[in-house]
């Protein structure tokens, strides 16, 4: 379980990742029930924001994994830069 408190201890973090703190990347994990889309009884995400505030791209499990037969769809209204789920 060290792993999985390691990712808690995370939850409300921010780093700036770049030398000048135009870039942070930011921790939300909480403790959720588990289930069968998340297992380990995580809810996480993890983003990337510019100086501005403005997020860049995030990953998260807020949605089922893609399963076959799936596809990637640019979201028209996103104002990330990355494809997301549909």
């Amino acid at each position: 379980m060290k792993g999985l408190d390691a990712l808690l201890g995370l939850d409300g973090e921010t780093f700036f990742v770049d030398a000048n703190g135009h870039y942070r990347v930011k921790f939300v994990v909480k403790r959720v029930k588990a289930d069968e889309r998340k297992p380990h009884g995580l809810n996480y995400s993890l983003t990337l924001h510019d100086k501005s505030g403005e997020r860049i791209v995030g990953f998260d499990n807020a949605h089922p994994v893609p399963t076959q037969g799936d596809r990637l769809v640019r979201n028209a209204s996103s104002t990330t830069t990355g494809n997301c789920l549909r």
